[in-house]
């Protein structure tokens, strides 16, 4: 079975979106607050940019919504490698306390790398599949 480019494109957002939202709570669980430059990036790039990115992928504006999508995840990703594995501190998934929440931590930010990825190359494939003819 294949699935719709876009359809494929939504699936990924909202999984994404699901293993954030346990990341999130992982992240309560263990103590690990976010700077303001960090609580604005997850809200900004993270969770609204690739949701307005699956909106416009159904309107005439689908073309803008791959990229956003683009954009944003390929963001995203560079984000969670900064702070999930380059830098030191409590957000360093390597240094993270062990323990249920330590484990849920370790687990959804490798998961949250690969349904970036994905998403990144859903939106490279929209951006580049083929566009409906427009008269002139």
């Amino acid at each position: 079975m294949r699935l719709h480019p876009k359809f494929f494109a939504l699936l990924v957002v909202v999984v994404h979106h699901a293993v954030a939202g346990l990341h999130a709570v992982a992240h309560g669980a263990l103590g690990i607050a976010l700077t303001l430059f960090q609580g604005a990036f997850v809200a900004g790039v993270i969770i609204a940019a690739p949701s307005v990115a699956i909106v416009l992928l159904a309107t005439r504006h689908a073309a803008w919504g791959a990229l956003l999508l683009v954009v944003s995840m390929l963001a995203s990703l560079i984000f969670g490698v900064v702070y999930h594995v380059l830098l030191p501190g409590a957000d360093n998934m390597f240094e993270v306390v062990s323990g249920t929440w330590g484990i849920v931590f370790q687990v959804t930010g490798p998961a949250l790398a690969i349904l970036e990825g994905l998403g990144a190359w859903a939106g490279i494939r929209l951006f580049a599949g083929p566009r409906p003819e427009v008269a002139p």
